[in-house]
C-alpha cells in the first residue's frame, strides 16, 4: 500500500470531513457502463478543472462523439465538473491501490490519459504505462527539489517516466522538471487556463450594462473581497469616492445575507452612498455592491483598476480575470499562492505602471490608485496587459494537437494490431 494511502488512514482519515466524505463517495460511486467509443480520460484535482475546460471544449469541438472520462480527488467540485458540457461521465478516482485502479481502466477502456497540473498517483500511472496508454501531463508547474534532493528526486523520476509526453508553464518548471532525470520529453507550452480565461471573457452576456451606462470616471472592482479585504478597500477609497474620482463595484467572494449586512455597516459607518446590483436601473451612488453570482468576469471588461480578494484574509484568488480583462490589479500581502500576481509584479506597462501592484494597507492602496488616475490616459497601459496574458494563451492547441495524434495512432493500430509505444 502507497505510503500516503497509509498517512491518510492513519493521521487525516479520523480528523477530516473532507476525506471522510471524498471515501464516501468513492464507495457509492459506481462505475460507467462499457461506451460504445474508448473514451479519453481526463483527470483533474478539483480545482484544477479549470485547466481541463479549454482541453474539453476543445476536443468536443474536433470529435464531439468522443466520450469524456472526467476522475477528480476532491470531492469539492464534484458538481462543476458532473454540470460542465462535454463531460460524458465523471466520478471520484478510484483508491491509488491496484486492484481498484485496474478495475477502473479495464472497465472505462480509455484511449488516453490527460493529467491537469500536478495531481500525480503512482499506482495509477504505473497501471496507465502497463496498460501501453498513451499519457500526457498538461499546464503542470514544478518547484526546484532542493529539499531532501534524494529522495524526491526518486520519487518525482518514478512518477514522471510513467508519462508520454509533459507538457510545462514555463523554462523554469521544464528545468526543474528536467532535474529529476527523467527520460520522458519535456515541453514547455504555457497554461491552459488562460485560454479558459479569454474565452470566458469573450462569451460573457449575462450583465445589464445599463446600470453602468452614465458612469463617467474610471471604475475600480474589488472582486471576490472577503471582510478582510473591504476593511482595508473602503477606507482606502473613501475621499475618491465622494469627489467622485473613481466609482467602485463591490463584488464579495460570498454574498451571503450576513456578508452584505456588514458592508452596509461599514458603508454607512463612512457616509459612503451604495446600492444593490439587482435592484439598480443606472447606478448614481458611489458603490454597486453585486449580490449575484457568475458576473464577475464580465465586470472586469468595464473597469479600469481592479483588487482581488482573499489577499488581505488567507490567500488571493486568481488575477488572471482582471489581467485578461486589461486592469492594472492590486492584491494584498497573502497573495504568493498565486503564480501570476507574483510574475505580474515584476511587468511594466508603456506608462510604467505595474500590472500587478501589492499593497499592505489602506493608505499604501489610496496613494496607489491615486497615482493611477494621475495618469492621462490609461489606455496603453490596458493594451500592453492584455496583450501580455495574450502571450501566456494557446496551450490547449498543443494539447489537443496531442491528443489528435494519438487519436489517429489508436485508430490505425485498432486495424493493424501495432502498439503505442
Amino acid at each position: 500500500m502507497p505510503l500516503a494511502i497509509i498517512f491518510i488512514f492513519i493521521f487525516i482519515l479520523p480528523f477530516s470531513k473532507k476525506i471522510q466524505k471524498s471515501l464516501l463517495l468513492r464507495k457509492n460511486e459506481k462505475l460507467p457502463e462499457p461506451l460504445q467509443q474508448k473514451p479519453i480520460w481526463i483527470h483533474a484535482s478539483s480545482g484544477e478543472f479549470e485547466y481541463a475546460k479549454p482541453v474539453i471544449s476543445a476536443i468536443k469541438k474536433w470529435q464531439p462523439d468522443i466520450p469524456i472520462v472526467v476522475t477528480y480527488f476532491s470531492p469539492s467540485y464534484a458538481e462543476q465538473i458532473k454540470k460542465f458540457s462535454g463531460v460524458d461521465f465523471s466520478l471520484p478516482l478510484p483508491l491509488d491501490l491496484p486492484n481498484p485502479i485496474n478495475q477502473f481502466i479495464r472497465k472505462i477502456n480509455p484511449q488516453m490519459l490527460l493529467v491537469a497540473r500536478t495531481d500525480l498517483w503512482p499506482e495509477m500511472l504505473l497501471a496507465v504505462k502497463k496498460n501501453k496508454i498513451p499519457s500526457l501531463l498538461f499546464s503542470t508547474t514544478f518547484r526546484s527539489i532542493a529539499k531532501f534532493r534524494c529522495i524526491k528526486k526518486i520519487y518525482y523520476n518514478l512518477l514522471f517516466n510513467q508519462f508520454t509526453n509533459i507538457f510545462a508553464v514555463s523554462e523554469l518548471d521544464s528545468h526543474n522538471i528536467k532535474e529529476t532525470n527523467t527520460n520522458t520529453l519535456v515541453t514547455v507550452y504555457g497554461d491552459t487556463r488562460y485560454d479558459q480565461v479569454i474565452l470566458r471573457l469573450k462569451n460573457s452576456h449575462t450583465l445589464n450594462e445599463n446600470i453602468l451606462q452614465n458612469v463617467r470616471c474610471p471604475i475600480f472592482v474589488a472582486g471576490s473581497t472577503w471582510p478582510e479585504d473591504e476593511e482595508v478597500i473602503l477606507p482606502a477609497l473613501d475621499s475618491l469616492l465622494k469627489s467622485e474620482k473613481i466609482k467602485l463595484i463591490l463584488a464579495p467572494h460570498e454574498p451571503s445575507i450576513a456578508h452584505l449586512k456588514k458592508i452596509e455597516k461599514v458603508l454607512r459607518k463612512l457616509d459612503i452612498s451604495f446600492e444593490y446590483y439587482s435592484k439598480a436601473t443606472v447606478l448614481k451612488s458611489n458603490v454597486l455592491i453585486i449580490d449575484k453570482t457568475g458576473i464577475l468576469a464580465e465586470l472586469y471588461t468595464k473597469a479600469q483598476i481592479a483588487f482581488v480578494g482573499g489577499s488581505f484574509k488567507n490567500k488571493v484568488h486568481s488575477v488572471m480575470e482582471p489581467l485578461a480583462a486589461g486592469l492594472l490589479t492590486f492584491v494584498g500581502p497573502k497573495h504568493t499562492n498565486n503564480r501570476e500576481a507574483i510574475i505580474f509584479q515584476k511587468i511594466l506597462t508603456p506608462m510604467k505602471l505595474a500590472a500587478v501592484t501589492c499593497v499592505q494597507n489602506a493608505k499604501d492602496l489610496r496613494y496607489n490608485v491615486e497615482q493611477i488616475l494621475s495618469q492621462e490616459d490609461l489606455t496603453k497601459s490596458h493594451f500592453f496587459i492584455k496583450s501580455e496574458i495574450s502571450k501566456c494563451s494557446g496551450g490547449t492547441a498543443h494539447v489537443l494537437a496531442w491528443a489528435k495524434k494519438y487519436y489517429n495512432i489508436s485508430r490505425k493500430n485498432s486495424l493493424t494490431g501495432g502498439e503505442y509505444w
